[in-house]
């Protein structure tokens, strides 16, 4: 937990602290005010704007369901955008991997454990004699179940 609260706050550090101060150097500047930055921003407000025209358009609950959707798609964007600056996700999939890894291995162990001999036959089961059962045969349909 306390690596998670790590990384959220770094990342609160970033976008609050350092991006903004990063932009009030000439080359954030030139980056901001560049013309691919402008297109991009306009970009991405046209497409809001006809995303909205196009949820006007639908019934209220359809419009519901759309918007609930959209906000779910950014939600997993940005969580992949977080974990993936971080390298959460390496790491996750190195400890995954090293834990299957180690699960196969005792599995490989037990299988090997269980193995007899070709030439040792088993021995017979010993059965246990039946019980002596004084219940009157017309309870018997109680019983089974």
């Amino acid at each position: 937990m306390k690596e998670v609260l790590q990384i959220a706050m770094e990342q609160l550090w970033r976008l609050t602290v350092v991006g903004p101060a990063w932009l009030l150097t000439p080359e954030g500047r030139r980056t901001l005010f560049s013309a691919k930055t402008l297109r991009r921003v306009l970009m991405s407000l046209a497409f809001t704007l006809i995303l909205v025209g196009v949820a006007q358009t639908l019934p209220f609950d359809i419009a519901l369901i759309f918007a609930g959707d959209v906000l779910t798609y950014a939600e997993v964007a940005a969580i992949v955008w977080i974990a993936t600056a971080n390298g959460v996700l390496t790491a996750s999939l190195k400890s995954a991997t090293r834990a299957v890894g180690s699960m196969l291995r005792r599995f490989a162990r037990a299988g090997s454990r269980g193995r007899r001999a070709p030439g040792r036959g088993r021995r017979p089961r010993r059965l246990a004699p039946p019980a002596n059962d004084d219940r009157p045969a017309e309870l018997d349909w109680a019983f089974a179940a």
